[in-house]
Order: structure tokens, then sequence, then C-alpha cells
């Protein structure tokens, strides 16, 4: 399995390059003022509207800042209802492609209830490697907020 790795905080954090459609260097975003805490806003690409979230500042730490290393990772975001939906991931400190083991995330031994997109770890070589999940990134709330015409 390949993954992309890239920094969470002070800690290297996994995405699995098979949800991932392009990384793109840092874009403009239109932001809102009222937006819920990790949304950093909406990227125009190719003329579409993208909402963008901040993964670190979805992970209660300070946002991701526009460095020469900052990414935005264009996913499908799996629907609740079914179906995908482009969504745009800010993340720092991309350290590039790696090949792993396709030994399956592990427990932590950790469960947040409010990050049950972060709580499984990869272990590698180099060390544990916190996992995205994906499909629990966005609460229900969040999903039907950004995607309102596909609920």
């Amino acid at each position: 399995m390949q993954i992309l790795v890239f920094q969470l905080a002070d800690t290297a954090a996994a995405l699995p390059t098979a949800v991932i459609r392009q990384v793109l260097p840092f874009l403009q975003l239109s932001r809102f003022p009222a937006a819920p805490p990790g949304v950093a806003g909406l990227m125009n690409l190719h003329g579409e509207a993208i909402p963008v979230v901040d993964v670190a500042a979805m992970s209660g730490a300070s946002g991701a800042q526009a460095r020469q290393d900052t990414r935005i990772l264009l996913v499908d975001y799996p629907l609740p209802a079914g179906g995908h939906r482009p969504l745009g991931l800010v993340v720092e400190g991309v350290a590039g492609v790696r090949r792993i083991s396709t030994t399956p995330p592990r427990p932590a031994g950790i469960r947040l209830p409010d990050y049950p997109w972060l709580g499984d770890v990869l272990e590698t070589p180099e060390g544990l490697w916190l996992w995205l999940d994906l499909d629990q990134l966005l609460s229900p709330a969040l999903a039907a907020l950004l995607f309102q015409e596909a609920a």
C-alpha cells in the first residue's frame, strides 16, 4: 500500500494515496467569517468550488501555516448516504509518498470522542504514525454543512 506522510501538529500522520485525487500547492482560499473551527474556506479548482478543511485545526492544534511544504490534498470524501464529493485537506510538512507493508493500522489505545478520525496508528520502521480515517473526518453535521446540495 502507498501512503502520503505529513505532519499533524508535531506528529507524523498518514493517509492512503488511493483516496487522494491530487496534491496541490497551498492555494488562495475564500474564507467564511462564521465558519466552524477547522473549515479553512473554499477553493476554486477548474471552476468548481470545493470546501477545504484544515486538518491541524480540526485536531485542536493551531491551524496550518502557509509554508513551502504546506499542501492541499484533494480527496474523494465518502458521503454517509453513498457517493463521494471532492474535499480539500490542508496539511503541513508533506514528506512524500511511502510504500508500506499491508499491515493494517491498529488502535492506539486512545480514543478521543471528539476526534473519531484519529485513534489508529501505523507501525513503521520510522516509528508510529497517526492514521487518518477519512470516513470519520467530518461529523455528520459538518458534512451536511459543507455538502448541502448532496444531503
